[in-house]
């Protein structure tokens, strides 16, 4: 009986039919290896980035207070990273020009930023004009409807103008009576002038007679009586002067009154003729029509809003820019437009800077004197003005969202 050998049950469990070269047996350890000493190689680099990160960061530490020396690696860190690098001088200068990348690259990353300020928080705004009635009355027709481009100018409604009409003609009529009046009373005017002046005349002739009949009734020329008539002939004309001016004067005045009435009339035929071209509603400017909320048949009244319009050819972007970022922001400094949706940039300008923060203008302000105060950085409203002439413009629309940028100078 045979002895049992482990050597021979392994050798016996192999198959004849697929022996094991020595030469596949090395191929596969050779692999292995390459691996283990890639993995090795990789985390050699990932000590040395860091520890040449830290020598950057500890030699750039300024001296202490006491006037000691500038802090170094312990010695066993700088032999360690030395027989790092001896033992990997590829990975080393791979880890050496990565970092110097990073570091021109952080740097000229960070000039760039000094160079201009952006926010998000942007909409493009525009005027919008709404469409009111002046008068009261029922709508008899609605020409436009909503979104539709009009020109300024263009008849949007109309208002029934049956009774506006007939009050045109009554305050025409009434101008009329009144132009009458005055010229009835300019008449009287002057025939009582015409009376004053020879009311005048004959009283000054009267009393010319009783001075004359006054002198003979001195001499005894002519007797008493006959003196006393001329004096009396001239008292009748003074007081005949005194009435017929009284009368002029009375005329003058209701002359005045009825040109102040005929003026009133007139006011009145303007007034009239104004309301019935009210009856007639035009586009204030050029736009596109929105918020049409006017239908044929409804009672319009004064002031109520029935559309509105859009003015496209006056658009600006009121950029919300945080307080801290309008140090270097001047009005006039060239800025950039990114409207989202079109994803499009539109060059502009500066206009001008609000005078106060927009929760200032908010309905209920911030009140920082009552109550526990929170220091919250504000944003202050910056208005960039699109610059003319340039292609995709009649795409914005008012309330779009953009990126502001402003370059600084």
């Amino acid at each position: 009986m045979s002895s049992f050998r482990p050597d021979a049950a392994a050798e016996a469990s192999v198959p004849s039919s697929a022996p094991i070269s020595e030469g596949q047996f090395s191929t596969g350890e050779s692999t292995s290896k390459l691996q283990l000493d890639l993995e090795q190689l990789r985390a050699d680099v990932r000590i040395l980035q860091r520890d040449l990160l830290r020598i950057v960061d500890d030699s750039a530490v300024a001296p202490n207070d006491s006037g000691g020396a500038i802090e170094h690696e312990s010695d066993a860190d700088q032999a360690g990273v030395a027989a790092t690098v001896r033992r990997h001088p590829v990975g080393a200068a791979i880890a050496m020009a990565l970092l110097a990348v990073a570091l021109i690259g952080g740097a000229r990353a960070w000039r760039y930023s000094q160079t201009y300020e952006s926010t998000d928080d942007a909409e493009i705004n525009a005027h919008i004009g709404p469409v009111s009635s002046r008068i009261y009355g029922t709508v008899a027709k609605v020409y436009v409807e909503e979104n539709q481009y009009v020109k300024k100018g263009a008849l949007l409604a109309e208002i029934d103008a049956h009774g506006y009409a007939d009050a045109v003609a009554r305050a025409g009529a009434g101008e009329d009576e009144a132009a009458a009046t005055v010229g009835e009373l300019e008449s009287a005017v002057e025939a009582a002038r015409a009376q004053l002046a020879a009311a005048a005349a004959t009283g000054i002739q009267a009393c010319r007679d009783a001075h004359r009949w006054s002198d003979l009734q001195k001499g005894r020329i002519v007797s008493a009586h006959e003196g006393e008539q001329y004096t009396t002939a001239a008292r009748i004309a003074a007081a005949n002067t005194a009435a017929v001016r009284a009368e002029m004067v009375s005329y003058q005045k209701a002359l005045l009154a009825a040109e102040a009435a005929r003026r009133a009339a007139h006011a009145a035929a303007v007034q009239a003729q104004l309301n019935l071209g009210y009856t007639r509603i035009y586009a204030p400017m050029s736009g596109i029509v929105g918020k049409r909320s006017v239908e044929v048949g409804q009672r319009a009244q004064p002031g109520e809003d029935l559309m509105a319009i859009v003015h496209r050819e006056n658009l600006w972007v009121t950029a919300n820019f945080k307080e801290t970022q309008l140090r270097r922001i001047h009005p006039g400094e060239r800025a950039t437009i990114h409207v989202d949706s079109l994803d499009e940039d539109f060059d502009a300008r500066v206009e001008s800077i609000a005078g106060a923060s927009g929760a200032k203008y908010s309905v209920l302000p911030p009140e920082n004197a009552t109550g526990n105060y929170v220091r919250v950085i504000q944003r202050i409203p910056v208005r960039i003005r699109l610059l003319p002439d340039q292609q995709e413009t009649s795409s914005l629309r008012p309330g779009m969202s953009v990126e502001a940028t402003v370059w600084l100078q």
